[in-house]
Order: structure tokens, then C-alpha cells, then sequence
């Protein structure tokens, strides 16, 4: 089993590992971890060993990432809590990103702006304790927004595309914004999750209708 290393800026690490995205991660203080054994990261405990794992901690080094690697054209899965996710112990990809990190969630005018990363608990108390309704069901659904919206995940009378007004992305193409109604929702399905849209879900806009 290939071991586990913390990376460390300033230290020398092994020349097989990709030099430009290390150097990119590494200029931007971005956290990674090399020869990850994802069987201690995931939600499940099962996986093989990731070569970078990486966990920008706000959506600004989300968005770099992505763009660098869209731009040198690198294959890489995006996971939150990962509790929706089922890893075989041989999956072993060379780039995972973990948007577990970015999870702030502020009032934007009229909506309740979240990142990927936050938290569906956090997201529902945050709007039960401002009086926003709707998310109510949402309470003990484990994950993360950015993968309740790929997967148009509900619970309890509380459903994604019920309470999502749009989504903020980056792409191959760039970064924009995509109305709910653009994603082709349907039971636990969106053109997100089947990768008609291959994108990165950096922030999503939700409802604000009060109690």
C-alpha cells in the first residue's frame, strides 16, 4: 500500500507526482494530501489511494483549482461529505476535490446564498432560526448543498428544486450563473449528476419565504 504524506511547503516530494499542480497548490497555499487512502476519508470507509486529495477552504481557491484544471485539461471528481457515494476499494483517481471545506452561508439581497460545501444541516438551521420556510425536511439529510443540488436530494416534504433559485458554476467555459429551472430536475436527477452539464457547483441561491 503506497504511504500516506502531508504535504509541507518547502518540502521535496517525489518527482512522479504531477509538478505543475503541485506547483500550483503549493503557490497558492492551497491543502492537499498525497497517496490519500480514501478508505479514511470517506463516508463509508472504502476506497483505494488518491494521489492529490485537495480541500480548498473557501470558494475562491475552489475556483481557482478548477480553472487550472480545466485549463490543463486534468481529470478530477469533486466530492463533499461523500455519504452518497459509494467508492470500490480499487477506485485510486489521481485528483479528488473536497468542497467540505468551503461551507459559508450569508443573505445576498433577496436570497440565502450557501457554499458547495455547507452543510444541508447547517443550511436548514440557518434558515429555520431566520424564519425561512421550506427546508424544514432537510434537518438530519446528511451531505452537502452542492451535492443535494446534483442529485436533487429531499426528505420530508422538503425538496432541492422546490427551494433553489439558481447556481453559480465554473466550467471548461468559465464561471456563470444557471437559473434552477435550466437544470433538468427530476426525482434524485439533474443534468448535473448525469454530466450534461460538466461543471463545478461553486454557490447556490436559495429562496427566502418567510414563516
Amino acid at each position: 500500500m503506497a504511504k500516506k504524506r502531508i504535504h509541507r511547503v518547502g518540502e521535496n516530494t517525489m518527482p512522479s507526482i504531477s509538478d505543475d499542480l503541485k506547483t500550483f497548490l503549493d503557490t497558492h497555499s492551497i491543502q492537499y494530501e498525497i497517496d490519500s487512502d480514501l478508505s479514511k476519508r470517506t463516508w463509508i470507509h472504502r476506497g483505494g489511494i488518491c494521489k492529490f486529495f485537495i480541500e480548498p477552504i473557501s470558494i475562491t481557491e475552489l475556483e481557482s483549482l478548477a480553472h487550472f484544471l480545466y485549463k490543463n485539461d486534468r481529470e478530477f471528481d469533486v466530492i463533499g461529505y461523500s455519504s452518497n457515494l459509494w467508492f470500490c476499494d480499487n477506485y485510486s483517481p489521481e485528483i479528488i476535490l473536497s468542497t467540505r471545506r468551503c461551507h459559508e452561508i450569508q443573505f445576498e439581497g433577496q436570497y440565502v446564498v450557501a457554499d458547495a460545501g455547507v452543510s444541508m444541516n447547517k443550511l436548514t438551521t440557518f434558515c429555520v432560526d431566520n424564519g425561512i420556510g421550506g427546508f424544514e425536511g432537510f434537518i438530519d439529510l446528511p451531505g452537502t448543498v452542492g451535492g443535494a443540488v446534483c442529485n436533487n436530494s429531499g426528505c420530508y416534504g422538503s425538496v432541492t428544486d422546490e427551494v433553489l433559485e439558481k447556481i453559480e458554476i465554473i466550467s471548461a467555459e468559465g464561471k456563470k450563473c444557471i437559473e434552477a429551472s435550466a437544470l433538468g430536475f427530476s426525482h434524485r436527477n439533474s443534468l448535473l449528476k448525469s454530466k450534461t452539464i460538466n461543471a463545478v457547483v461553486l454557490r447556490a441561491f436559495f429562496s427566502t419565504t418567510w414563516f
